[in-house]
């Protein structure tokens, strides 16, 4: 909501200063959306092999439905059918003896073993006993039950075990060349062909697509600091020839636990109460903590602002912390997206906000957000300077107090907290949790904090930079 204010309090400031303002926004209806088109990187079946010393066991507890989904093999029926218990993503399922890469491998809650790794035998070609279709079968599984709750980090833990049990490990740019090895069998091929064309591997490779541009869009070195306080700092970016579009990175830290922090923006009905300037944001499609839409309105003279986004999050139970991608064009995917009116606008704005709990016996959480905004037209650097100088200390000033707010016994937030209907402020408590078993964080982390994950995919990141640009 701080960055979305931007909007309007820079359209105010820079008429006073005498800027005209203008908009030729190509947003429309739901069929009119323009959508980020992104190249997949998927592995390369047959690119690379490697023998594998790891074993994929995943709950197959639960059942494929009517979702486009690609159904389990028989044996994969069988042995959901069996009635193995069902692994949440928070629990830690016995795990067999950890050997090889997966050993290094840590659970949800920071424990090694939660994947089940270890315990089968390789044959020749690096396929473990039972064949290629066990493995993609189970792993499919595994992933349909994790997405229930977008527990993104972890579905692609299990695909990219299984490509490697498969003898075919993910290959980005910065990992190691693999050492020689069998070429893996036919069966291995196909099985991890099959794999990567699922539905399901699509799905978490577009998500860790958007993630992983997300954590790019918090570093960069070009940042000039335009005011700091004792609660933060803020600074700015307008690349040379960026023509019309600019961003600011604002750190500032926050006396209040992660659950608290994000119920300000999560309970749609109480964001009057702590931003006077908007009404009740519409949701658009279905309420869920980890992935929602909403379009926000208010007026600017004779125009009517529709700020319209989608909001991806992605827990770390890992190191702990949370990632938000806030994004003003995305594909509708079923939801129905109002049609645009006259003299209405929809700006393009794309923010990256890391929530980070200070950890290590200190309370509170940091928040680094970074919003890159298309002003539609040509903003001299002093004029951009003199506006949002005015604006920083209001932004980490209402930030601040409207976290001070939710943690307060008897508010709005505090009860919406308290009911959690849908589970999610149970679920940011268990990552506050995990923070405070790690070292304190009271600064921006190195950028291996997020992407030191022992199993990646690593597609090609969303392009996050505004269609002027381009």
């Amino acid at each position: 909501l701080l960055s979305r204010s931007c909007w309007g309090l820079f359209g105010a400031q820079s008429r006073k200063m005498g800027q005209g303002s203008s908009c030729s926004c190509k947003h429309g209806s739901a069929e009119d959306t323009e959508i980020i088109h992104v190249r997949r990187g998927s592995p390369k079946v047959g690119s690379l092999g490697m023998p594998s010393s790891v074993w994929l066991e995943a709950s197959s507890a639960d059942r494929f439905g009517d979702d486009g989904a690609d159904p389990p093999s028989e044996a994969a029926s069988a042995s959901a059918s069996a009635g193995e218990p069902e692994c949440e993503p928070d629990e830690v399922a016995p795990p067999g003896p950890a050997v090889g890469k997966g050993a290094d491998t840590a659970a949800p809650n920071g424990e090694v073993g939660a994947w089940q790794v270890g315990g089968a035998e390789e044959n020749e070609g690096g396929l473990a006993e039972g064949g290629g279709d066990e493995i993609v079968d189970a792993a499919l599984v595994k992933v349909d039950q994790l997405m229930k709750d977008l527990s993104i980090l972890e579905a692609e833990t299990v695909l990219a075990q299984a490509l490697d049990t498969l003898g075919f490990p993910p290959a980005g740019p910065e990992d190691k060349a693999p050492a020689t090895g069998p070429t893996p069998s036919a069966a291995a091929t196909a099985a991890a062909e099959r794999l990567v064309a699922s539905n399901q591997y699509k799905e978490v490779e577009e998500l860790v697509a958007q993630y992983d541009a997300t954590v790019e869009m918090l570093f960069n070195d070009d940042f000039q600091l335009l005011y700091e306080n004792e609660f933060g700092r803020f600074e700015i970016r307008q690349p040379a020839g960026s023509g019309t579009w600019f961003e600011y990175r604002m750190t500032v830290n926050v006396d209040a636990p992660l659950p608290e922090c994000l119920s300000t923006v999560q309970e749609l009905e109480l964001v009057p109460m702590a931003q006077p300037m908007f009404g009740e944001p519409m949701r658009i499609g279905p309420e869920s903590g980890w992935l929602s839409t909403q379009m926000t309105s208010f007026k600017v003279l004779l125009f009517k602002i529709d700020l319209l986004f989608e909001t991806l999050r992605v827990r770390d139970r890992r190191s702990g912390f949370c990632l938000e991608s806030i994004r003003s064009t995305f594909p509708a995917n079923g939801r129905h997206v109002p049609e645009k009116q006259p003299r209405s606008i929809r700006p393009w704005c794309y923010t990256a906000n890391c929530w980070v709990p200070h950890g290590g016996g200190k309370s509170g959480t940091m928040l680094v957000q970074v919003t890159r905004v298309d002003a539609t037209m040509h903003v001299p650097q002093f004029v951009l300077n003199a506006v949002l100088r005015q604006v920083a200390g209001s932004f980490m000033k209402d930030l601040r107090t409207s976290a001070d707010k939710a943690v307060q016994d008897g508010s709005p937030w505090a009860e919406k907290v308290a009911e959690d209907k849908l589970g999610f402020y149970q679920d940011l408590k268990k990552v506050d949790d995990i923070a405070a078993e790690r070292a304190e964080v009271s600064k921006m982390p190195e950028r291996a904090f997020f992407e030191d994950r022992p199993w990646r995919l690593r597609p090609k990141p969303h392009d996050t930079q505004p269609p002027v640009s381009t």
